[in-house]
């Protein structure tokens, strides 16, 4: 409760309450204070106190007033009073009691009530009277007094008492209830009538009020009872007369129920019996019968009415009243009098035409009435509203509609242009066929319904009762509209403007149309690495833009900026920001776009870089994606470091020992590398005295080690494994370089830097070898001893060493195998002095090492390890020589057995390999190479070489083996082959024959050739373009093989396309199988086609050898005049007196030497006599093809813009020529 004030300059204040705390009263009382200089440090303290209000209350009792009863009958002027006792209230203060009585169960009000009274104390009582109140409608219910206590001057409650669940604060309404019954009889007898029906209604039949049910008289004793009503006026109303022919008593029966202990029992009720006319009713649509009719604005009714018992030649008038569903509205009317002709018939009433437009979904019901027109007395009725015979049915004109883009037909995911333009699809029922409407249609808002973007209106005339209709609205902008959806609304109006039917559905999903909203997302990557981590320098960062509801219709712009993290601002690279756009056209709705950023972020070591980008359409933006804590969108530059400490792996030591193999172990330590990321450290040792790379075995000493960071600090090792034999003595030191992605990010390369540095230690040994007796050549024994002396020096004496030797095959400078293990010896010492020497020995089966040079390898080891060794390959001390396996082979075709092969695609040549001094038993595998003797190099077919192999056991030392070559021999026509062999075992050559010289060991191939003839049968090369046409090719062939089955293939082609001729549309071929007796000769094929088509043209036969199915040689030159025949063109049927000469085109052939006959151009193959009919000539004659086309069809017809004296004087041309054409020809054979 306390509050300070500070920083009051010295002087006189005070404090004055404004607000006093809820529940207390205001203390207006001012407080004063000084702040003088005893006061600077020290606060000045005020205490203030209010005194606390007490409210009034009230409790009150409500009764009946003069019974003080809780229960109360429920009359016409029922009186409540309420007794309010009250306390805290202000004695001598003017008070009033306003009392307010409400029904219990919906807290209406009934009655009110006010006293006035000046309080004489603080507590007291006080009895508010309400005014009376009509409580016949309370029966059985409950009733509660709720009070307010007002303070008179100042107007104010000061108290209430209002809870409608006190008891004290409620009465309650008795509900008495009565009984009442009655007999029904007949008048005349008495005797109790059953199946009568009543209406029983409240209140008098003089002021009705509601029907209460219907009840009827019971079988045997007629009687109505009805029991439980309440106090009150009732009236029934006889609505039905038993059967039999009784009247109705419509008179109505009054009584009231005073007493709830007793059944009122009234006089019994009467009918009497008469047989009067009746009728019964069909109600429809006037014209069309129908029972369910349009609600129009003039609808016609008839009605029609079935009669019986009336009396013939009697008149009676038929009025019939069109009534609404409920009764109680007459909306048209008809009469119709006639003359009853029979005791029963029909009749049909028109009634006057209306307005039914209001009508719609209903239903309404013809009474008829008949009367006697003498007397005027309704002598039957028919007026039963629940007679569906009488009741016609209007039809509910209604809409459905389907709302969608005009030019797409979507309804949703419309993309918001600023030009969209919408249609609403209107299906509507129950329509007056030829009346006129109009359709008026609204786009409004989903959510509201209120908002109006655009209207449309539709004006048609049905046809039929039932179709659709399009409404187009006018065009809108959308662009603010995307993401939304809205509601097409629709109301149909009749020609006077009244509206008949509505669909204004704001949930209709037919009616609703949603528009689409462009979104977009990025995802930022290094271009080269793919990741969002780079290293500083020059850089492209690709950000991918996803985007999401665009139209394909439409191009788009993408602007993309890179900002600062830190700062959230535009990155500056120079001073510049660095900025992107892109224009495209989406091929999907759904798609990614990228766009590029390049940069040098040589000074960005550290940043993180945001892609920001807007998407624009038509310079508006249509979505954004700028979020500068999107990691997705961000791009970090990292800065790595390295430094690294070189050891010796087994020591730990800087000073390894020079052996052989010796494993250095580089610790580079990292920071700030990239986690995730893979990254290599590459090292390399430096000869410390050159500062140049150290080089073992002529190669540099690398390694790497490849590894992915957990975290941005760390280590990693780099292992340098190599043979330092040669090392002892010097300083080598580790350069490392650390790599990401193939580019350096780190490096550390200090020549100087002890902790990169190792220096290695210096031994020596040297070794003679010799058998037991000191000699160095030894005999291929079964057991053979080799003893090798190694004189050693700077070794550490008092440490353990292993000498380990091995034999090494001086040719192969590879170990020594036998039975296919390396022959080893071994001795372990402990040297007492630096220098000494020490024996190892070798013994081993020398039976498979004739001819060999062994030399003596040795391995100087400690603790497993090389230390030094001497292993010269020409070093004499250490060889020893071991006392020789020869061959020579024969080459052969197999097929011929000889050494002159065909050059086909698949041969065979054998190589018979002649062997010695071989070791009985052992497995050898002789290995085969074909040489080009030309080349001296390996034969090589389609880009390989051919070999062979053959693996054999041999039981003595001397024999033969075959070795087999299977290849593609097609290209070596007139070739010379060597066959070139080794022998091995166990993997190892003992023996060669590879001399190019060696005729034995040659083969040279045969060369196959074609020439070929192409004539007609007759030996011509020029021929007529007839239907049937044989050209017949000579094939001359060389160098093939004896007695072996040929078979040469041709084809027709066209010399001026390269193409095969085609005859009815399948390539032309031949083919001839032979078997040559002779390596030359001559074999036919012949080609047969149509060659109608061909005049003019150069035909040549392209021609193919086969052996097996396999090609052996081919001619196909399409310039070879020996392949080509020429087809004579026939004449031009526009210029028909020249026709084609083949020696000199228009001109008539001329004998060269005029009277002399004219040399054979084919004296071996001399032509049948054609007894002097031409070709042409031949073939008119043949008259096998009816289609065919003469030189005579080719002349003009008639009616062809020619003069007669042109077409005579081209005949005459035409007649001269093909003469002497025809006698050339002859002349020719």
């Amino acid at each position: 409760g306390a509050f300070q004030v500070n920083n009051l300059e010295f002087g006189d204040y005070y404090f004055v309450e404004t607000k006093a705390p809820a529940g207390y009263e205001l203390d207006t009382t001012p407080r004063t204070f000084t702040i003088g200089e005893g006061q600077v440090t020290v606060p000045f303290e005020l205490g203030v106190a209010n005194k606390a209000i007490i409210d009034p209350n009230i409790q009150t009792i409500a009764f009946e007033t003069g019974t003080e009863s809780k229960i109360l009958f429920p009359g016409e002027a029922a009186k409540i009073s309420d007794r309010v006792s009250y306390n805290n209230v202000i004695p001598g203060k003017e008070y009033r009691l306003d009392a307010t009585l409400l029904t219990k169960n919906s807290a209406l009000q009934l009655t009110t009530g006010q006293k006035q009274f000046t309080a004489t104390s603080a507590t007291g009582q006080e009895v508010v009277d309400l005014t009376a109140f009509d409580a016949t409608a309370l029966r059985g219910q409950q009733v509660v007094v709720f009070e307010q206590l007002i303070d008179v001057e100042s107007g104010l409650i000061v108290a209430t008492h209002e809870d409608l669940n006190d008891a004290d604060q409620t009465v309650s309404f008795a509900d008495p209830r009565g009984g009442v019954t009655f007999t029904k009889v007949d008048a005349d007898t008495q005797n109790p009538l059953a199946g009568a029906e009543f209406t029983l209604y409240e209140g008098t039949s003089s002021a009705p009020g509601n029907a209460l049910g219907v009840y009827t008289s019971a079988a045997t004793t007629g009687k109505v009872t009805v029991n439980d009503l309440p106090y009150g006026n009732y009236h029934f109303v006889e609505t039905k007369a038993p059967a039999g022919g009784y009247i109705l008593d419509g008179k109505p029966i009054d009584f009231e129920i005073v007493s709830d202990t007793t059944v009122l029992e009234l006089d019994n009720v009467t009918n009497k019996r008469d047989y009067q006319p009746q009728i019964e009713t069909l109600a429809f649509e006037t014209g069309t019968n129908d029972k369910v009719l349009y609600p129009g604005m003039a609808t016609q009714i008839s009605d029609r009415v079935t009669y019986e018992q009336l009396t013939p030649g009697k008149n009676y008038r038929l009025e019939a009243k069109l009534m609404t569903k409920d009764g109680q509205t007459v909306l048209t009317q008809g009469t119709k009098t006639f003359t009853a002709t029979t005791e029963n018939g029909e009749e049909v009433v028109a009634l006057d035409a209306f307005d039914a437009r209001a009508l719609k979904g209903q239903q309404v019901v013809v009474f008829e009435r008949l009367i006697d027109t003498t007397t005027n007395e309704v002598v039957a009725t028919h007026e039963d509203l629940n007679d569906a015979d009488q009741t016609v049915a209007f039809l509910v004109p209604s809409l459905q509609t389907f709302a969608f883009e005009t030019s797409t037909g979507l309804q949703h995911d419309i993309h918001p242009h600023q030009n969209v333009e919408l249609s609403d699809r209107v299906v509507y029922t129950n329509l007056n066929p030829g009346e006129r409407y109009t359709l008026e249609a609204t786009l409004v808002d989903k959510l509201t319904g209120n908002t109006v973007f655009t209207q449309g209106t539709h004006e048609f005339i049905p046809t039929t009762a039932s179709g659709e209709v399009t409404v187009p609205l006018n065009a809108l902008d959308a662009t603010d509209l995307k993401g939304n959806a809205y509601v097409v609304f629709e109301v149909l109006k009749d020609e006077s403007g009244q509206v008949i039917a509505e669909h204004t559905d704001k949930d209709s999903l037919t009616q609703t149309v949603s528009f689409i909203e462009p979104s977009i997302g990025t995802v930022a990557r290094d271009k080269e690495t793919g990741e969002s981590n780079v290293h500083a320098g020059p850089i492209t960062i690709v950000d991918e833009v996803q985007y999401q509801n665009l139209d394909t219709t439409q191009t788009y712009d993408i602007e993309g900026i890179l900002m600062d993290k830190a700062t959230n601002q535009p990155l500056l690279v120079d001073g510049q920001t660095v900025t992107a756009t892109k224009s495209f056209s989406p091929a999907n709705t759904d798609g990614t776009e990228e766009i590029e950023f390049t940069l040098d972020a040589s000074q960005l070591k550290g940043k993180d870089i945001v892609v920001f980008e807007t998407l624009k359409l038509n310079g508006a933006v249509v979505a954004v994606h700028q979020d500068i804590n999107d990691a997705k969108q961000t791009i970090k530059v990292v800065d790595p470091a390295i430094g690294t400490t070189l050891r010796d792996e087994e020591t730990a030591t800087q000073t390894p020992s020079p052996e052989e193999e010796v494993t250095l172990v580089d610790v580079v330590k990292y920071e700030n590398l990239i986690p995730g990321r893979e990254y290599t450290v590459k090292g390399i040792l430096m000869d410390k005295a050159t500062e140049a790379p150290l080089v073992i075995d002529g190669e540099q000493v690398e390694a790497e080690t490849t590894f992915t960071p957990e975290t941005a600090n760390g280590e990693v090792e780099v292992t340098f494994t190599f043979n330092a034999k040669g090392l002892a003595g010097q300083e080598v030191v580790a350069f490392e370089r650390l790599y990401q992605n193939g580019k350096e990010v780190a490096v550390h390369t200090d020549i100087n830097d002890a902790n990169q540095t190792v220096k290695f230690k210096t031994p020596e040994i040297g070794t003679t070898a010799t058998d037991q007796n000191g000699e160095k050549e030894l005999n291929a024994d079964n057991e053979v001893t080799v003893i090798d002396v190694v004189d050693y020096k700077d070794l550490i004496a008092g440490k353990e060493y292993t000498l380990q030797g091995i034999l090494m095959d001086k040719a192969t400078n590879a170990p020594v195998l036998v039975n296919g293990e390396e022959v080893h010896g071994e001795t372990t010492f402990t040297p007492e002095n630096a220098d000494g020497s020490v024996e190892v020995t070798f013994t081993f089966d020398a039976s498979d090492l004739y001819g060999k040079d062994l030399v003596v390898f040795e391995k100087l080891m400690r603790n497993g390890k090389e230390v030094v060794n001497h292993e010269d390959i020409d070093d004499e001390g250490q060889t020893v020589v071991i006392k020789n396996p020869e061959i020579g082979t024969t080459l052969r075709d197999v097929e011929t057995g000889t050494q002159a092969p065909s050059p086909e695609e698949e041969i065979s040549l054998v190589d018979v390999v002649k062997y010695e001094n071989l070791t009985p038993g052992r497995e050898y595998t002789v290995k085969g190479i074909l040489m080009d003797k030309s080349t001296e190099a390996p034969l090589l077919v389609d880009g390989e070489q051919v070999e062979a192999e053959t693996t054999f056991t041999p039981e003595t030392p001397n024999g033969e083996v075959e070795v087999t070559f299977t290849f593609n021999a097609k290209a070596l026509a007139g070739q010379e082959v060597v066959a070139f062999e080794r022998l091995y075992t166990d993997g190892k050559e003992v023996a060669v024959h590879t001399d190019i010289n060696d005729a034995d060991q040659t083969v040279k191939f045969t060369k196959p050739d074609l020439k070929t003839i192409a004539t007609d049968q007759n030996g011509d090369k020029e021929i007529m373009p007839e239907e049937k046409v044989t050209i017949i090719d000579k094939v001359s062939y060389e160098d093939l093989i004896v007695g072996k089955e040929y078979t040469v293939t041709g084809k027709l082609m066209d010399k001026a396309t390269g193409k095969p001729v085609l005859s009815n549309g399948k390539e032309v071929l031949g083919e001839t199988t032979f078997t040559p007796e002779e390596p030359s000769g001559v074999v036919e094929v012949a080609f047969d086609l149509d060659a109608r088509e061909l005049g003019g043209s150069e035909v040549v036969v392209f021609e193919k050898l086969f052996r097996n199915g396999k090609e052996v040689v081919a001619h196909e030159d399409i310039n070879d005049l020996n392949q080509t025949v020429r087809f004579i063109k026939k004449p031009d049927p526009e210029n028909p007196g020249q026709p084609e000469n083949p020696g000199n085109p228009g001109q008539p052939e001329q004998p060269e030497n005029p009277g002399q006959p004219e040399t054979p151009q084919k004296p071996e193959n001399p032509s049948k006599p054609d007894n002097g009919s031409s070709k042409l000539e031949k073939k008119e004659e043949t008259g096998k093809d009816k289609d065919r086309t003469t030189l005579m069809s080719k002349l003009p017809k008639t009616g062809d813009s020619l003069s007669l004296l042109t077409l005579l004087f081209g005949s005459l041309l035409v007649a001269i020529g093909a003469i002497v054409f025809l006698n050339k020809r002859k002349q020719n054979r």
